[in-house]
């Protein structure tokens, strides 16, 4: 099996990630330069399927490159000693366009468990749309906020960033971060306001149990300290940020707020969770 189908084999897995990626031999590493038509279509498909499940309009992407291929075969010869840090290298000085940005998130973020850690990090420093819809490293967020800015200007992104940042995240490491961006929106004004609000708009018409839930152990992890260990801690005091930038907006746009109806009443727990936090002493949201 040549490089080029092993990096097929990857694409195809990265549409439906179960288990492990697979695995190859550097063997016909030659036929990565120019790839075949299994590899190309594969490509396509994931690139399509991505697009689809972050919901993205339909040619929303396209002028596909080869780069998501290497990334692919760097993946399923990651047991290979220095091949995979070659095949990247030779990735250098080629600006990734839209697709390939959706390819190495559909390859990498799946992938990650699999891969030993410089790999790994190496891996998501390429990988900016997966830093924005995960947490980017240390160092990687301009980069990642950049990539929202490139996201909302292709057709559907705005709805495909409501979608992914409107949705409860479970980690708080995730949460601080959509909250710091959410934030950084609402100071910035103009569009990027108005995408943050569409955000809370989301969430509250389609996750609003879920984030009542949240909200309520987060109270209960903020105020019954004594019962809560570090981690809910960490949770709770995410969970009081995210609602930051809606807190902020009740003071700018308050008019604004009163006529986005699917907001509902209920965002008002949030502001005040975060009023809460905000007030206990040596907290810093």
């Amino acid at each position: 099996m040549s490089a080029a189908n092993l990096a097929a084999r990857v694409l195809t897995w990265a549409t439906d990630p179960q288990g492990p990626p697979p695995e190859g031999r550097p063997s016909g590493i030659e036929t990565l330069v120019e790839p075949d038509e299994e590899s190309s279509k594969a490509l396509a498909r994931l690139v399509s399927c991505t697009a689809a499940q972050l919901c993205l309009s339909p040619g929303a992407v396209t002028h596909l490159t080869h780069a998501a291929v290497i990334t692919a075969a760097v993946v399923g010869l990651r047991r290979f000693g220095p091949i995979p840090a070659i095949l990247l290298e030779s990735l250098d000085g080629r600006p990734p366009g839209p697709a390939d940005h959706l390819a190495f998130h559909a390859v990498v973020r799946p992938a990650l468990p699999y891969l030993d850690k410089p790999l790994a990090t190496e891996l998501y420093y390429r990988s900016p749309l997966t830093a924005l819809l995960v947490r980017p490293l240390r160092g990687q967020e301009s980069a990642a906020r950049a990539m929202a800015r490139q996201l909302a200007a292709l057709p559907g992104g705005e709805r495909a960033l409501r979608k992914q940042f409107g949705c409860p995240a479970d980690k708080a490491p995730v949460r601080n971060w959509r909250a710091a961006l959410m934030e950084r929106w609402r100071l910035a004004g103009g569009e990027l306001a108005e995408l943050a609000l569409s955000i809370y708009e989301y969430a509250m018409v389609y996750h609003a149990e879920a984030l009542m839930r949240q909200i309520d152990a987060a109270h209960a992890a903020l105020f019954h300290a004594y019962a809560a260990n570090d981690d809910q801690l960490a949770g709770a005091l995410a969970t009081a940020r995210w609602w930051k930038a809606l807190q902020g907006f009740t003071r700018t746009r308050p008019e604004e707020l009163r006529r986005r109806r699917y907001l509902h009443y209920n965002y008002r727990r949030g502001i005040r969770l975060y009023r809460d936090a905000a007030r206990i002493p040596g907290v810093k949201l």
